[in-house]
């Protein structure tokens, strides 16, 4: 008895932290294009002031970065300059203490993409213990960016203990990575203020489901209350869709599946032809990617099937065959589809007369 209820006391403590679990901060350059600097407010949410920069800082650009289903909006920040480009913004609160957030932990993510550049340059996202002060803060924490080490993975480093860690994914021109860091406060080696947390890194993790395993972890000290986007020497690469929060989804926004796909009204047999007729070859929602994941399979006629018979239609009648190549696509779609009639035929003859 006395076991069941703290069982039962443990999941209504997860449950609550869950439901506190939140989006504490976004930032995806929904600006005009130029100059970032005094672009967004201390009024935004997460965030304590507006966009400052040094000397050299980088300009918001139309055309932001996308990754797999992840919810963006709006342009990107270029961070290619004639010097290396600071571009700062204080946070709404200082991150030190498990009591800071909801769930004792904190998780953040951005957009990264390198255009040419030479050299092994420093580019992305670092953390400042210090308050913004005018345009600059100058007390680094830690950073998760592109690292200025052979061979130029995205990794890992806090400046304050000398620790590091690295992805396997190296920084490559043209192609936009998601990077995800999770703290979990007091969960480091020691219980002084020096590695008194632990930090778990991802680089291009799958998002919409279960958090991955990740790609490297290590101790830290987190402390901070100032973030800045900057490129070493001004190096060309664009950055975007910034957030941090209590939990992998909270910063990992999916786009919710949507069933049209032909772009007229409702779920019709259209949509299912255009699932149909681009199995295991169609790319976008448009191809009949329904859950926006890449790729049309069986999973787009799992949610189109779910949504069609869900308006009251029926399968009867329906034409499972003529699926064109790979073959191998045939037998799933077959057996996606077939599965749902045999399902309704079932529940019909078990009615009562």
């Amino acid at each position: 008895m006395y076991k069941t209820m703290l069982v039962a006391a443990a999941a209504l403590l997860a449950c609550a932290a869950e439901a506190r679990a939140a989006l504490y901060g976004y930032e995806g350059f929904n600006y005009a294009a130029g100059t970032l600097s005094g672009k967004g407010s201390a009024s935004d949410p997460g965030f304590s002031t507006a966009w400052t920069q040094g000397t050299d800082g980088g300009n918001v650009v139309s055309g932001g970065l996308s990754y797999a289903n992840l919810q963006t909006t709006g342009g990107a920040l270029d961070l290619a300059g004639a010097g290396t480009t600071l571009n700062f913004r204080g946070l709404s609160q200082a991150y030190n203490d498990p009591s800071d957030t909801a769930t004792g932990e904190l998780w953040f993510s951005y957009l990264i993409q390198p255009g040419t550049y030479t050299g092994l340059p420093f580019a992305g996202l670092s953390f400042y213990t210090d308050q913004l002060t005018g345009s600059t803060a100058t007390d680094t924490d830690f950073y998760l960016a592109a690292r200025n080490v052979s061979p130029g993975n995205y990794g890992y480093g806090d400046l304050d203990a000398a620790n590091g860690a690295q992805t396997p994914v190296i920084a490559t021109p043209g192609e936009t990575v998601l990077l995800v860091g999770q703290i979990v406060f007091g969960a480091g080696a020691n219980t002084s203020a020096t590695n008194e947390d632990h930090i778990y890194i991802y680089a291009n993790p799958a998002i919409g489901g279960d958090i991955p395993a990740p790609d490297a972890d290590t101790d830290l000290t987190a402390d901070f209350q100032t973030m800045r986007l900057a490129a070493q020497n001004g190096a060309n690469f664009l950055v975007d869709e910034f957030r941090i929060g209590d939990s992998f989804a909270d910063v990992t926004p999916v786009i919710p599946p949507d069933p049209n796909v032909d772009g007229a009204p409702g779920i019709t047999l259209n949509d299912f032809q255009v699932i149909r007729t681009n199995f295991l070859t169609g790319t976008t929602h448009a191809q009949g990617d329904v859950n926006y994941d890449g790729l049309v399979d069986h999973a787009d006629f799992y949610l189109w099937r779910t949504s069609f018979l869900g308006t009251g239609a029926t399968l009867e009648g329906v034409n499972l065959w003529g699926v064109p190549e790979p073959a191998s696509g045939v037998a799933a779609l077959v057996m996606t589809l077939a599965g749902g009639l045999v399902v309704r035929q079932a529940r019909r003859a078990k009615r009562p007369a």
